[in-house]
């Protein structure tokens, strides 16, 4: 899991490749989770994610060495 610096979007991610995206409101509305999209990678084996510094993307590490 990792939110944005604003804590207003939340990346979450399992070991089968599922990546979940979340609307939240930071420390305003800790219940507020709102789905914003959900997809699957081609690869699983998930290790690592982060976001770039302008909170805009993510970038995702496989096990297998790919990088999405």
């Amino acid at each position: 899991m990792k939110y944005t610096k604003d804590m207003k979007c939340l990346c979450t991610a399992s070991k089968t490749g599922d990546i979940f995206f979340f609307e939240t409101d930071g420390l305003n509305d800790v219940q507020l989770y709102r789905p914003i999209c959900t997809f699957t990678l081609p690869e699983s084996g998930i290790n690592d994610m982060k976001w770039n510094p302008g909170d805009d993307s993510i970038i995702i590490g496989c096990n297998n060495g790919k990088v999405f």
